[in-house]
Order: C-alpha cells, then sequence, then structure tokens
C-alpha cells in the first residue's frame, strides 16, 4: 500500500514545494511522507467508543512531538498511539 500511496499521491498533485504530508486512512494505517522518506504507522486494535477528536489529538501530537526536537518517526508513532488513546 505504501508504494501506490506515494505512486497516487505523485501523480495526481505538484508536490515539490511540500516539506511534508501527512495522509490518514483510518483503519488501514496512516502516512506522513517528507522528501526522501516515507513514515508508515499501522492503526492500533482498540475498542472504538466515539472517533470524534481522533484527528485533532493526531495532529496536536505530531506537531507538538516536531516542536520538541523528536524525529518524524517517532511524532508519527505518538500522534498514532495519541488518536487511537492508546
Amino acid at each position: 500500500m505504501q508504494r501506490e500511496a506515494s505512486r497516487g499521491l505523485a501523480g495526481t498533485h505538484n508536490l515539490t514545494a511540500l516539506k511534508m504530508l501527512i495522509l490518514t486512512c483510518g483503519i488501514n494505517g496512516s502516512y506522513v511522507f517528507t522528501p526522501g522518506t516515507v513514515s508508515f504507522q499501522p492503526t492500533p486494535k482498540v475498542d472504538v467508543a466515539d472517533t470524534v477528536g481522533a484527528g485533532d489529538s493526531f495532529t496536536a501530537a505530531f506537531i507538538a512531538s516536531i516542536l520538541k526536537g523528536k524525529s518524524v518517526a517517532e511524532a508519527h508513532s505518538l500522534a498514532v498511539r495519541t488518536s487511537a488513546y492508546e
């Protein structure tokens, strides 16, 4: 799926001006694309009580981690765990 997602995005959009692109795919995991790298994190299997705020918590955890100097992979991992309330 990683290769297909990369190809699909690159084939339909001019991504040269972007420094980072985050793609969340629900139960199919999430991707963070940066020039030359792709980070994939599977979606944790959890009992879902409510999905309200999952995207907001993902974004907040990711941005806070990046601003604290964490790597993209570390920030991505924390964002996934936070949004799943794991």
